[in-house]
């Protein structure tokens, strides 16, 4: 037991091995090991847009206003265009409805106003 004794390293000593000395060891505080959450590559989302229309109800009223101009302008030529307006007043366009009953209006005040110079052109 007196020869193993030797061999041991007394507390605060290096031990010596085959004539070179051992560098120290130092133990660093080991970092809180931190489990990683798996990263996850996002797919791209896509978003479509349907615009339907209502196609059983009012499918030859479609809102355009240009066309309910044109039937607005070219009454004042030929009054019987304004009848055209007819086709915008059930309009989902606001401007096309308001020409239309405008186009519409304007015909029946004409067609009152010839009426009224055919009878008193009569007398």
């Amino acid at each position: 037991m007196g020869l193993e004794q030797d061999k041991q390293p007394l507390m605060g000593q290096q031990p010596v091995y085959q004539g070179y000395q051992q560098q120290p060891q130092y133990a660093y505080p080991q970092q809180p090991v931190y489990a990683q959450q798996p990263v996850y590559a996002q797919q791209p989302v896509y978003a479509t847009t349907v615009t339907t229309s209502d196609h059983h109800h009012h499918h030859h009223h479609d809102g355009g206003y240009t066309g309910a101009l044109i039937f607005f302008i070219c009454g004042f030529f030929i009054s019987l265009l304004w009848l055209g307006g007819f086709y915008y007043i059930r309009s989902h366009n606001r401007t096309a409805r308001s020409l239309g009953i405008a186009s519409v209006v304007l015909f029946f005040v004409m067609l009152v106003i010839v009426i009224i110079v055919l009878a008193s052109g009569a007398n």
